[in-house]
Protein backbone atom coordinates (compact mmCIF):
# COMPACT_ATOMS: atom_id res chain seq x y z
CA UNK A 1 0.00 0.00 0.00
CA UNK A 2 1.35 3.40 -0.98
CA UNK A 3 1.94 5.77 1.91
CA UNK A 4 -0.15 8.91 1.35
CA UNK A 5 1.10 10.92 4.34
CA UNK A 6 4.07 13.15 3.46
CA UNK A 7 7.19 13.32 5.60
CA UNK A 8 8.17 16.95 6.15
CA UNK A 9 11.82 17.59 6.98
CA UNK A 10 13.09 21.03 8.00
CA UNK A 11 16.74 22.06 7.73
CA UNK A 12 18.72 25.28 7.91
CA UNK A 13 21.44 24.27 5.42
CA UNK A 14 20.20 22.51 2.29
CA UNK A 15 23.61 21.49 0.97
CA UNK A 16 24.81 19.64 4.05
CA UNK A 17 26.57 16.40 2.98
CA UNK A 18 24.27 14.37 5.25
CA UNK A 19 21.22 15.53 3.25
CA UNK A 20 22.65 14.64 -0.16
CA UNK A 21 20.77 11.31 -0.61
CA UNK A 22 17.55 12.83 0.76
CA UNK A 23 17.79 15.83 -1.56
CA UNK A 24 17.52 13.53 -4.59
CA UNK A 25 14.21 12.06 -3.41
CA UNK A 26 12.50 15.00 -1.76
CA UNK A 27 10.56 17.96 -3.09
CA UNK A 28 12.66 20.93 -2.02
CA UNK A 29 10.73 24.08 -1.06
CA UNK A 30 12.90 27.00 -0.03
CA UNK A 31 11.50 29.63 2.34
CA UNK A 32 13.12 33.06 2.39
CA UNK A 33 14.37 34.41 5.71
CA UNK A 34 11.81 36.23 7.82
CA UNK A 35 12.02 40.01 7.70
CA UNK A 36 12.57 41.81 10.97
CA UNK A 37 9.47 44.01 10.60
CA UNK A 38 7.17 41.10 9.90
CA UNK A 39 8.62 39.04 12.72
CA UNK A 40 8.29 41.95 15.16
CA UNK A 41 4.63 42.37 14.25
CA UNK A 42 3.99 38.70 14.85
CA UNK A 43 5.80 38.83 18.19
CA UNK A 44 3.71 41.84 19.13
CA UNK A 45 0.56 39.77 18.53
CA UNK A 46 1.98 36.98 20.69
CA UNK A 47 2.78 39.43 23.51
CA UNK A 48 -0.72 40.89 23.36
CA UNK A 49 -2.33 37.47 23.73
CA UNK A 50 0.04 36.50 26.53
CA UNK A 51 -0.56 39.87 28.28
CA UNK A 52 3.08 40.94 28.02
CA UNK A 53 3.67 44.63 27.45
CA UNK A 54 6.26 45.16 24.70
CA UNK A 55 6.89 48.06 22.36
CA UNK A 56 7.47 47.45 18.65
CA UNK A 57 10.90 49.11 18.88
CA UNK A 58 11.94 46.70 21.62
CA UNK A 59 10.72 43.75 19.58
CA UNK A 60 12.72 45.01 16.60
CA UNK A 61 15.82 45.11 18.80
CA UNK A 62 15.03 41.57 19.95
CA UNK A 63 14.81 40.38 16.32
CA UNK A 64 18.11 42.03 15.45
CA UNK A 65 19.86 40.47 18.41
CA UNK A 66 18.52 36.99 17.66
CA UNK A 67 19.18 37.43 13.92
CA UNK A 68 15.50 36.81 13.17
CA UNK A 69 15.55 33.42 14.88
CA UNK A 70 11.91 32.80 15.84
CA UNK A 71 12.69 30.17 18.47
CA UNK A 72 15.26 32.42 20.13
CA UNK A 73 12.80 35.33 20.27
CA UNK A 74 10.10 33.11 21.77
CA UNK A 75 12.54 31.83 24.40
CA UNK A 76 13.34 35.39 25.49
CA UNK A 77 9.66 36.35 25.69
CA UNK A 78 8.85 33.25 27.72
CA UNK A 79 11.69 33.97 30.15
CA UNK A 80 10.65 37.60 30.60
CA UNK A 81 6.97 36.66 31.06
CA UNK A 82 7.89 34.33 33.92
CA UNK A 83 9.51 37.22 35.85
CA UNK A 84 7.66 40.42 34.90
CA UNK A 85 4.76 41.74 32.87
CA UNK A 86 6.58 44.11 30.51
CA UNK A 87 9.54 43.85 28.14
CA UNK A 88 12.05 46.69 27.97
CA UNK A 89 15.11 47.41 25.89
CA UNK A 90 17.33 46.81 28.90
CA UNK A 91 15.93 43.27 29.18
CA UNK A 92 16.82 42.56 25.56
CA UNK A 93 20.38 43.86 25.85
CA UNK A 94 21.18 42.09 29.09
CA UNK A 95 19.43 38.80 28.34
CA UNK A 96 21.49 35.82 27.21
CA UNK A 97 18.54 33.47 26.87
CA UNK A 98 17.99 32.02 23.41
CA UNK A 99 21.39 32.98 22.09
CA UNK A 100 23.53 30.31 20.51
CA UNK A 101 26.72 29.96 18.57
CA UNK A 102 25.47 30.77 15.10
CA UNK A 103 27.11 29.02 12.19
CA UNK A 104 26.26 30.82 9.01
CA UNK A 105 25.35 28.76 5.98
CA UNK A 106 27.29 28.98 2.75
CA UNK A 107 24.61 30.91 0.90
CA UNK A 108 24.35 33.47 3.70
CA UNK A 109 28.10 34.00 3.69
CA UNK A 110 28.20 34.31 -0.10
CA UNK A 111 25.39 36.83 0.11
CA UNK A 112 27.33 38.86 2.67
CA UNK A 113 30.49 38.71 0.52
CA UNK A 114 28.77 40.13 -2.56
CA UNK A 115 26.51 42.68 -0.85
CA UNK A 116 27.11 45.84 1.17
CA UNK A 117 25.05 45.84 4.39
CA UNK A 118 22.21 48.30 4.44
CA UNK A 119 22.49 50.82 7.27
CA UNK A 120 19.95 50.57 10.03
CA UNK A 121 18.34 53.60 11.58
CA UNK A 122 19.44 54.44 15.05
CA UNK A 123 16.82 53.51 17.59
CA UNK A 124 15.55 56.19 19.87
CA UNK A 125 14.60 55.84 23.50
CA UNK A 126 10.91 55.29 23.86
CA UNK A 127 9.16 57.59 26.38
CA UNK A 128 7.87 54.46 28.05
CA UNK A 129 11.48 53.42 28.68
CA UNK A 130 11.84 55.89 31.57
CA UNK A 131 12.30 54.83 35.14
CA UNK A 132 10.89 56.57 38.21
CA UNK A 133 13.41 57.86 40.71
CA UNK A 134 11.70 59.36 43.76
CA UNK A 135 8.79 60.58 41.67
CA UNK A 136 10.96 62.13 38.97
CA UNK A 137 11.20 60.71 35.47
CA UNK A 138 14.85 59.96 34.87
CA UNK A 139 15.98 58.61 31.50
CA UNK A 140 17.58 55.23 31.54
CA UNK A 141 21.26 54.82 30.71
CA UNK A 142 22.26 55.12 27.08
CA UNK A 143 21.29 51.68 25.80
CA UNK A 144 21.90 52.64 22.19
CA UNK A 145 25.55 53.50 22.65
CA UNK A 146 26.71 50.18 21.25
CA UNK A 147 24.55 50.52 18.12
CA UNK A 148 26.11 51.71 14.89
CA UNK A 149 24.76 54.79 13.24
CA UNK A 150 24.25 55.44 9.57
CA UNK A 151 27.82 56.48 8.82
CA UNK A 152 29.60 53.85 10.91
CA UNK A 153 27.88 50.90 9.25
CA UNK A 154 29.23 51.68 5.78
CA UNK A 155 32.85 52.29 6.72
CA UNK A 156 35.53 49.87 5.58
CA UNK A 157 36.53 49.09 9.15
CA UNK A 158 33.03 47.95 10.16
CA UNK A 159 32.58 45.96 6.95
CA UNK A 160 36.00 44.39 7.47
CA UNK A 161 35.19 43.24 10.99
CA UNK A 162 31.72 42.07 10.04
CA UNK A 163 32.71 39.94 7.07
CA UNK A 164 35.72 38.51 8.92
CA UNK A 165 33.50 37.36 11.76
CA UNK A 166 30.96 35.93 9.32
CA UNK A 167 33.55 33.95 7.36
CA UNK A 168 35.15 32.57 10.51
CA UNK A 169 31.75 31.44 11.79
CA UNK A 170 31.30 29.37 8.63
CA UNK A 171 34.78 27.82 8.46
CA UNK A 172 34.48 26.30 4.96
CA UNK A 173 37.06 28.50 3.28
CA UNK A 174 37.55 26.28 0.24
CA UNK A 175 33.82 26.21 -0.55
CA UNK A 176 33.60 29.96 -0.06
CA UNK A 177 36.42 30.52 -2.56
CA UNK A 178 34.78 28.19 -5.07
CA UNK A 179 31.47 30.01 -4.71
CA UNK A 180 33.14 33.36 -5.20
CA UNK A 181 35.03 32.14 -8.27
CA UNK A 182 31.88 30.89 -10.00
CA UNK A 183 29.72 33.92 -9.16
CA UNK A 184 31.96 36.99 -9.27
CA UNK A 185 31.62 37.40 -13.04
CA UNK A 186 27.85 37.80 -12.72
CA UNK A 187 28.20 40.66 -10.22
CA UNK A 188 27.71 44.19 -11.51
CA UNK A 189 30.75 45.95 -10.12
CA UNK A 190 31.92 49.19 -11.73
CA UNK A 191 35.55 49.42 -12.71
CA UNK A 192 36.98 50.24 -16.09
CA UNK A 193 40.41 48.64 -15.80
CA UNK A 194 39.17 45.29 -14.37
CA UNK A 195 41.50 45.85 -11.45
CA UNK A 196 39.24 44.04 -8.90
CA UNK A 197 39.33 40.90 -11.03
CA UNK A 198 43.12 40.83 -11.12
CA UNK A 199 43.47 41.51 -7.41
CA UNK A 200 40.75 39.01 -6.54
CA UNK A 201 42.47 36.26 -8.53
CA UNK A 202 45.74 37.10 -6.77
CA UNK A 203 44.04 36.56 -3.42
CA UNK A 204 42.57 33.28 -4.70
CA UNK A 205 46.10 32.15 -5.64
CA UNK A 206 47.30 33.17 -2.18
CA UNK A 207 44.52 31.11 -0.62
CA UNK A 208 45.47 28.06 -2.70
CA UNK A 209 49.15 28.38 -1.80
CA UNK A 210 48.41 28.66 1.92
CA UNK A 211 46.01 25.70 1.83
CA UNK A 212 48.51 23.59 -0.09
CA UNK A 213 51.26 24.39 2.40
CA UNK A 214 48.96 23.54 5.30
CA UNK A 215 48.09 20.15 3.84
CA UNK A 216 51.66 19.42 2.75
CA UNK A 217 53.57 20.32 5.90
CA UNK A 218 50.69 20.18 8.43
CA UNK A 219 51.40 23.80 9.37
CA UNK A 220 48.00 24.52 10.93
CA UNK A 221 49.31 27.78 12.38
CA UNK A 222 48.70 29.24 8.90
CA UNK A 223 44.99 28.42 8.98
CA UNK A 224 43.94 31.87 10.37
CA UNK A 225 45.24 33.49 7.15
CA UNK A 226 42.59 31.84 4.96
CA UNK A 227 39.52 33.96 5.89
CA UNK A 228 41.27 37.21 4.89
CA UNK A 229 40.98 36.30 1.21
CA UNK A 230 37.18 36.26 1.59
CA UNK A 231 37.38 39.69 3.24
CA UNK A 232 39.19 41.01 0.18
CA UNK A 233 36.54 39.45 -2.07
CA UNK A 234 33.94 41.44 -0.20
CA UNK A 235 35.85 44.70 -0.40
CA UNK A 236 36.45 44.26 -4.14
CA UNK A 237 33.11 42.92 -5.40
CA UNK A 238 30.41 43.92 -2.90
CA UNK A 239 27.55 46.03 -4.29
CA UNK A 240 24.21 47.37 -3.07
CA UNK A 241 22.26 45.11 -5.42
CA UNK A 242 20.76 41.79 -4.40
CA UNK A 243 23.17 39.05 -5.60
CA UNK A 244 21.93 35.94 -7.35
CA UNK A 245 24.11 33.17 -5.98
CA UNK A 246 24.51 29.82 -7.71
CA UNK A 247 25.93 26.82 -5.88
CA UNK A 248 29.41 26.01 -7.26
CA UNK A 249 29.45 22.86 -9.39
CA UNK A 250 32.41 23.41 -11.68
CA UNK A 251 34.95 21.74 -9.41
CA UNK A 252 32.89 18.55 -9.16
CA UNK A 253 32.28 18.54 -12.92
CA UNK A 254 35.98 18.99 -13.59
CA UNK A 255 36.85 16.14 -11.22
CA UNK A 256 34.40 13.87 -13.03
CA UNK A 257 35.88 14.83 -16.39
CA UNK A 258 39.42 14.18 -15.14
CA UNK A 259 38.37 10.76 -13.83
CA UNK A 260 36.69 9.93 -17.13
CA UNK A 261 39.73 11.09 -19.10
CA UNK A 262 42.07 8.95 -16.99
CA UNK A 263 39.85 5.89 -17.46
CA UNK A 264 39.77 6.44 -21.24
CA UNK A 265 43.55 6.73 -21.38
CA UNK A 266 43.98 3.64 -19.22
CA UNK A 267 41.63 1.56 -21.37
CA UNK A 268 43.47 2.69 -24.48
CA UNK A 269 47.02 2.15 -23.21
CA UNK A 270 46.35 -1.28 -21.68
CA UNK A 271 45.41 -2.81 -25.04
CA UNK A 272 47.90 -0.97 -27.24
CA UNK A 273 50.57 -2.87 -29.09
CA UNK A 274 53.96 -2.94 -27.34
CA UNK A 275 55.62 -1.10 -30.21
CA UNK A 276 53.23 1.85 -29.88
CA UNK A 277 53.13 1.76 -26.09
CA UNK A 278 56.91 1.96 -25.70
CA UNK A 279 57.05 5.58 -26.87
CA UNK A 280 53.69 6.89 -25.63
CA UNK A 281 53.00 7.98 -22.07
CA UNK A 282 49.87 9.86 -21.01
CA UNK A 283 51.35 13.33 -21.51
CA UNK A 284 52.75 12.48 -24.94
CA UNK A 285 49.46 10.90 -25.98
CA UNK A 286 47.37 13.93 -25.03
CA UNK A 287 49.68 16.65 -26.29
CA UNK A 288 51.57 15.16 -29.24
CA UNK A 289 49.91 12.00 -30.59
CA UNK A 290 46.14 12.02 -30.21
CA UNK A 291 45.40 15.44 -31.81
CA UNK A 292 47.16 14.34 -35.02
CA UNK A 293 46.09 10.71 -34.78
CA UNK A 294 42.42 11.70 -34.94
CA UNK A 295 43.16 13.40 -38.25
CA UNK A 296 45.19 10.46 -39.58
CA UNK A 297 42.42 7.90 -39.00
CA UNK A 298 39.96 9.86 -41.15
CA UNK A 299 41.16 9.28 -44.73
CA UNK A 300 39.21 9.81 -47.92
CA UNK A 301 37.56 6.42 -48.51
CA UNK A 302 34.67 5.70 -50.78
CA UNK A 303 31.64 4.13 -49.05
CA UNK A 304 31.57 1.14 -51.41
CA UNK A 305 32.54 -2.50 -51.26
CA UNK A 306 36.24 -3.08 -50.64
CA UNK A 307 36.42 -5.29 -53.72
CA UNK A 308 35.92 -2.17 -55.82
CA UNK A 309 38.85 -0.36 -54.20
CA UNK A 310 41.99 0.32 -56.17
CA UNK A 311 45.37 -0.91 -55.07
CA UNK A 312 46.22 2.43 -53.51
CA UNK A 313 42.92 2.55 -51.63
CA UNK A 314 43.44 -0.98 -50.34
CA UNK A 315 46.90 -0.08 -49.05
CA UNK A 316 45.51 3.04 -47.43
CA UNK A 317 42.75 1.00 -45.78
CA UNK A 318 45.25 -1.62 -44.59
CA UNK A 319 47.46 1.10 -43.08
CA UNK A 320 44.43 2.65 -41.36
CA UNK A 321 43.37 -0.71 -39.88
CA UNK A 322 46.91 -1.43 -38.67
CA UNK A 323 47.18 2.02 -37.03
CA UNK A 324 43.84 1.75 -35.26
CA UNK A 325 44.58 -1.76 -33.98
CA UNK A 326 48.00 -0.65 -32.75
CA UNK A 327 46.39 2.13 -30.70
CA UNK A 328 43.38 0.02 -29.63
CA UNK A 329 40.84 2.15 -31.51
CA UNK A 330 37.67 1.07 -33.25
CA UNK A 331 34.13 2.21 -34.00
CA UNK A 332 31.10 0.95 -32.09
CA UNK A 333 27.44 1.47 -32.84
CA UNK A 334 25.48 3.48 -30.26
CA UNK A 335 21.94 4.72 -30.05
CA UNK A 336 21.27 8.34 -29.13
CA UNK A 337 18.42 9.62 -26.98
CA UNK A 338 16.33 10.49 -30.03
CA UNK A 339 16.64 6.93 -31.41
CA UNK A 340 19.31 7.60 -34.05
CA UNK A 341 22.17 5.13 -34.49
CA UNK A 342 25.73 6.27 -35.02
CA UNK A 343 29.25 4.83 -34.95
CA UNK A 344 31.47 6.49 -32.36
CA UNK A 345 35.14 6.06 -31.62
CA UNK A 346 35.84 3.50 -28.88
CA UNK A 347 37.48 4.56 -26.62
CA UNK A 348 36.20 8.00 -27.48
CA UNK A 349 39.47 9.94 -27.41
CA UNK A 350 37.80 12.94 -29.04
CA UNK A 351 36.48 13.85 -25.58
CA UNK A 352 40.07 13.93 -24.31
CA UNK A 353 41.69 16.26 -26.85
CA UNK A 354 38.77 18.34 -28.14
CA UNK A 355 36.43 20.80 -26.55
CA UNK A 356 32.78 19.69 -26.57
CA UNK A 357 31.57 22.77 -28.48
CA UNK A 358 34.30 22.55 -31.12
CA UNK A 359 33.20 20.52 -34.12
CA UNK A 360 35.85 18.56 -36.07
CA UNK A 361 36.86 19.87 -39.46
CA UNK A 362 36.38 16.48 -41.10
CA UNK A 363 34.08 13.65 -40.11
CA UNK A 364 33.59 10.24 -41.70
CA UNK A 365 30.16 9.14 -42.82
CA UNK A 366 28.12 6.43 -41.14
CA UNK A 367 28.78 3.84 -43.86
CA UNK A 368 32.53 4.53 -43.88
CA UNK A 369 32.79 4.05 -40.12
CA UNK A 370 30.77 0.87 -40.37
CA UNK A 371 33.15 -0.40 -43.05
CA UNK A 372 36.21 0.42 -40.93
CA UNK A 373 34.72 -1.25 -37.83
CA UNK A 374 34.00 -4.42 -39.84
CA UNK A 375 37.51 -4.54 -41.30
CA UNK A 376 39.03 -4.07 -37.84
CA UNK A 377 37.10 -7.04 -36.46
CA UNK A 378 38.09 -9.22 -39.41
CA UNK A 379 41.75 -8.25 -39.04
CA UNK A 380 41.68 -9.07 -35.32
CA UNK A 381 40.22 -12.50 -36.10
CA UNK A 382 42.88 -13.15 -38.76
CA UNK A 383 45.67 -12.16 -36.39
CA UNK A 384 44.27 -14.36 -33.62
CA UNK A 385 44.04 -17.36 -35.98
CA UNK A 386 47.58 -16.76 -37.18
CA UNK A 387 48.83 -16.60 -33.60
CA UNK A 388 47.19 -19.89 -32.58
CA UNK A 389 48.37 -21.54 -35.78
CA UNK A 390 51.96 -20.53 -35.05
CA UNK A 391 51.65 -21.80 -31.51
CA UNK A 392 50.41 -25.18 -32.68
CA UNK A 393 53.19 -25.37 -35.25
CA UNK A 394 55.83 -24.64 -32.61
CA UNK A 395 54.39 -27.30 -30.29
CA UNK A 396 54.30 -29.86 -33.11
CA UNK A 397 57.94 -29.14 -34.00
CA UNK A 398 58.93 -29.45 -30.38
CA UNK A 399 57.18 -32.81 -29.98
CA UNK A 400 58.72 -34.04 -33.24
CA UNK A 401 62.17 -33.06 -32.08
CA UNK A 402 61.62 -34.86 -28.78
CA UNK A 403 60.46 -38.02 -30.56
CA UNK A 404 63.50 -37.94 -32.85
CA UNK A 405 65.79 -37.65 -29.84
CA UNK A 406 64.10 -40.67 -28.24
CA UNK A 407 64.56 -42.70 -31.38
CA UNK A 408 68.22 -41.79 -31.64
CA UNK A 409 68.81 -42.75 -28.01
CA UNK A 410 67.01 -46.08 -28.39
CA UNK A 411 68.93 -46.90 -31.59
CA UNK A 412 72.31 -46.13 -30.00
CA UNK A 413 74.27 -48.68 -27.90
CA UNK A 414 74.20 -46.55 -24.76
CA UNK A 415 70.90 -46.96 -22.95
CA UNK A 416 69.09 -44.01 -21.58
CA UNK A 417 70.07 -43.11 -18.05
CA UNK A 418 67.58 -44.30 -15.50
CA UNK A 419 65.76 -41.35 -14.00
CA UNK A 420 65.10 -41.58 -10.31
CA UNK A 421 62.68 -39.32 -8.52
CA UNK A 422 63.94 -36.83 -5.98
CA UNK A 423 62.29 -38.20 -2.88
CA UNK A 424 63.74 -41.70 -3.07
CA UNK A 425 67.18 -40.17 -3.58
CA UNK A 426 66.77 -38.10 -0.43
CA UNK A 427 65.71 -41.14 1.60
CA UNK A 428 68.65 -43.33 0.66
CA UNK A 429 70.80 -44.10 3.66
CA UNK A 430 74.42 -43.11 3.84
CA UNK A 431 76.90 -45.65 5.17
CA UNK A 432 78.30 -44.86 8.56
CA UNK A 433 82.10 -44.87 9.06
CA UNK A 434 83.54 -47.98 10.63
CA UNK A 435 85.21 -46.40 13.64
CA UNK A 436 86.63 -48.82 16.22
CA UNK A 437 85.36 -48.29 19.71
CA UNK A 438 88.62 -49.30 21.47
CA UNK A 439 92.20 -49.03 20.26
CA UNK A 440 94.87 -51.70 20.55
CA UNK A 441 95.96 -50.63 23.99
CA UNK A 442 92.41 -50.80 25.37
CA UNK A 443 92.07 -47.01 25.65
CA UNK A 444 89.22 -45.25 23.82
CA UNK A 445 90.23 -42.24 21.75
CA UNK A 446 88.35 -38.99 22.36
CA UNK A 447 87.98 -38.15 18.63
CA UNK A 448 86.69 -41.66 17.82
CA UNK A 449 84.16 -41.50 20.65
CA UNK A 450 82.85 -38.13 19.48
CA UNK A 451 82.17 -39.47 15.98
CA UNK A 452 80.84 -42.92 16.94
CA UNK A 453 77.05 -43.23 17.38
CA UNK A 454 75.70 -44.00 20.84
CA UNK A 455 72.41 -45.24 22.18
CA UNK A 456 70.21 -43.71 24.89
CA UNK A 457 72.46 -45.01 27.71
CA UNK A 458 75.69 -43.72 26.14
CA UNK A 459 76.96 -47.05 24.84
CA UNK A 460 78.76 -47.20 21.50
CA UNK A 461 76.58 -48.83 18.84
CA UNK A 462 77.99 -51.19 16.26
CA UNK A 463 77.82 -49.29 12.95
CA UNK A 464 77.55 -52.36 10.71
CA UNK A 465 74.56 -53.78 12.54
CA UNK A 466 72.80 -50.44 12.66
CA UNK A 467 73.55 -49.81 9.00
CA UNK A 468 72.06 -53.12 7.93
CA UNK A 469 68.89 -52.67 9.97
CA UNK A 470 68.39 -49.07 8.85
CA UNK A 471 68.95 -49.84 5.19
CA UNK A 472 66.29 -52.54 5.28
CA UNK A 473 63.91 -50.18 7.08
CA UNK A 474 64.56 -47.29 4.66
CA UNK A 475 64.04 -49.55 1.67
CA UNK A 476 60.64 -50.47 3.06
CA UNK A 477 59.83 -46.75 3.53
CA UNK A 478 60.88 -45.92 -0.02
CA UNK A 479 58.59 -48.62 -1.43
CA UNK A 480 55.61 -47.30 0.56
CA UNK A 481 53.17 -44.80 -0.97
CA UNK A 482 52.59 -42.85 2.24
CA UNK A 483 55.35 -41.15 4.20
CA UNK A 484 54.97 -39.25 7.40
CA UNK A 485 57.30 -37.60 9.82
CA UNK A 486 56.57 -36.87 13.44
CA UNK A 487 57.90 -33.62 14.82
CA UNK A 488 57.67 -32.97 18.51
CA UNK A 489 56.11 -29.73 19.61
CA UNK A 490 53.11 -28.10 21.24
CA UNK A 491 49.78 -27.62 19.53
CA UNK A 492 46.31 -26.55 20.66
CA UNK A 493 44.66 -28.59 17.92
CA UNK A 494 42.18 -31.33 18.78
CA UNK A 495 43.94 -34.67 18.75
CA UNK A 496 42.33 -37.98 17.95
CA UNK A 497 43.84 -41.41 17.31
CA UNK A 498 44.03 -42.37 13.64
CA UNK A 499 45.59 -45.26 11.75
CA UNK A 500 47.54 -45.20 8.54
CA UNK A 501 45.06 -47.51 6.84
CA UNK A 502 42.37 -44.84 7.29
CA UNK A 503 44.42 -42.50 5.10
CA UNK A 504 44.95 -45.00 2.28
Amino acid sequence: MLLQRPVICICNELYTPALRPLRLLALVIQFPPTHSTRLAQRLSEVCRRQRLKADLTVLMALCDKMENDIRGCMSVLQFVKSNKTDLRLNDVDTSAVGQKDYQRSLFNVWHDIFSIPRPKKKRRINPHELQHNEGVLVPMPDLNGDLEDLSEQTTLASRYQRILKTVESCGEYEKLTQGWFENYLSMKFKHTNMDPVSRGLDWAIFSDIVKQEIMHSQAWVMLPFLPYSCVCYHLLFATHQWPKIQFPTQISEMNQKVTKTCSLLTSMVNEMSPAARAFADNVALIQDILPFLLQIIQPNLRPVNTQLYSKQEKEELAGLINTMISYNLTYTQERSLDGQYSFTLDPNMEEVVRFPDLKPEKQLSYSTRQLIAREIELEKVRRAELYFTNQKTKEAEKMKKYADDRKKCSASSDPLPKVTLNHPQKLQTKPLPNIPAVNGSGVTKFADVAQAPRDFFGRVVDCQVVQGSKSSTNNEIVKSDIWFRFKEGYSNAVRRPIKVKDLV
